[in-house]
């Protein structure tokens, strides 16, 4: 209020927020200089009513309405809130409004990685200039038979846990006013060549004509970072192989193939 000598005997101060599906409901406060305070509302709107015994020139009042866009909400949608102030007799003395407008930024995975359970000494960079995600050569050791009276073959039975991850890129801690969009599903088809098994079925499902391991998870949610995903959140996938009649120092390569939505007209490959 301003003005010198101002004084408005029981006005009222009414603020309207739309009722729309993106928003929660605003979480009105009451106010200790109103001698009244209304809360309503209808199929359109809500509604907090102040009523005052006068108010003067110079007189300055604040009222928050918080309200929070939903997780649902869409990008550009929007709510109206409005102010209008009331004499005693229903006389519009001023009124203002303001809209909000939803500035969503979401994220879904959009990478993969493939780690294994081998030792860290071991671990070898295939390009030194380049960070260890997707570009580590993972080495096991094996039982070295040296006396003459061998009869096992090299490395055979080695059984090594592998993990294949869909990741958000170079995220590695939730962002809270960022949401996460679940994909309809997401799949892993590994293709494991002659001499490498699933150890057990980690509930892939195994088709030997094939030799490829499939397995699909339906809505799934967001993980935290860990060393499987090198730190990224991620959702990820365990493998155990056994590796059978391998020689020493043999590089096995293992064809892995990430999808968001498979078998849906918004399918997406996951690269690396």
């Amino acid at each position: 209020m301003s003005g010198t000598g101002v004084n408005i005997q029981n006005p009222k101060l009414k603020i309207t927020v739309q009722k729309t599906n993106s928003i929660t409901r605003p979480e009105f406060v009451d106010s200790k200089k109103a001698v009244k305070n209304e809360r309503s509302e209808d199929n359109d709107n809500y509604y907090m009513t102040y009523t005052f015994d006068q108010l003067n020139g110079g007189a300055k009042l604040t009222f928050p309405m918080p309200f929070k866009f939903l997780e649902s909400a869409n990008k550009g949608d929007t709510v109206t809130i409005k102010e209008e102030l009331f004499d005693e007799n229903g006389g519009l003395i001023d009124s203002a409004t303001k809209t909000y407008v939803a500035n969503k930024k979401t994220y879904t995975y959009n990478e993969s990685s493939v780690s294994a359970h081998t030792p860290d000494h071991l671990k070898q960079l295939i390009d030194s200039s380049k960070p260890a995600k997707n570009n580590t050569l993972f080495v096991y050791p094996v039982n070295d038979y040296t006396d003459s009276d061998k009869t096992k073959e090299d490395g055979e039975g080695t059984q090594i846990s592998t993990y294949f991850s869909f990741t958000l890129k170079d995220t590695t801690v939730r962002d809270p006013n960022t949401t996460y969009v679940a994909p309809k599903n997401i799949k892993w088809e590994i293709k494991l060549p002659e001499g490498v098994e699933l150890a057990n079925n980690n509930n892939f499902t195994y088709d030997p004509a094939t030799r490829t391991a499939t397995r699909m998870i339906n809505s799934p949610g967001l993980g935290n970072g860990s060393w499987v995903s090198y730190d990224e959140l991620s959702y990820w996938q365990q493998a155990d192989l056994i590796f059978k009649n391998k020689k020493y120092n043999e590089v096995i390569n293992i064809e892995a193939k990430f999808t968001l939505n498979a078998g849906l007209e918004n399918e997406q490959k996951i690269t690396r």
